[in-house]
């Protein structure tokens, strides 16, 4: 009998030509400043969210990407995050901010660094699409 040929796995970071990384990831994010104080849906968020963005920053090349800025940083260089949430509905400016806290955290871990550090530079935004989502992109300044 042959062998079964394995199923190549895929690498859901797009390199581009610039030294830029991009990651889309399939996580519905939720402003964390709406709703009851109580509010039994937000139990486990910070979990389940910092572990769908650990899945995809941590396939091989996303690492390879990961080290190339953290090498970038060491040098005093600087590195832009930008955050986006996809979806159908829009939140307030400061929503999404606050909404992103836990993928935030989750890329500085991945780095190595407190994602206070003034060599991180965080951008949020937002755009409507029929699936919901984030994007990272990270790019060296």
């Amino acid at each position: 009998k042959p062998a079964k040929k394995a199923k190549p796995k895929i690498d859901y970071v797009v390199p581009v030509f610039l030294p830029t990384g991009v990651w889309v990831i399939p996580l519905k994010v939720t402003n964390p400043l709406n709703g009851s104080r109580f509010d039994k849906s937000k139990i486990g968020r910070a979990g389940h969210e910092r572990t769908k963005v650990a899945e995809f920053l941590g396939t091989p090349c996303g690492l390879r990407l990961l080290a190339g800025f953290r090498e970038h940083m060491d040098g005093d260089g600087r590195v832009e995050v930008t955050m986006v949430k996809l979806g159908p509905g829009e939140m307030d400016d400061d929503g999404v901010s606050g909404a992103m806290k836990y993928v935030r955290d989750t890329v500085a871990l991945f780095c190595g660094l407190d994602d206070k550090d003034k060599r991180w530079k965080w951008e949020y935004g937002q755009e409507r699409h029929k699936q919901t989502g984030i994007r990272i992109s990270i790019e060296k300044l």
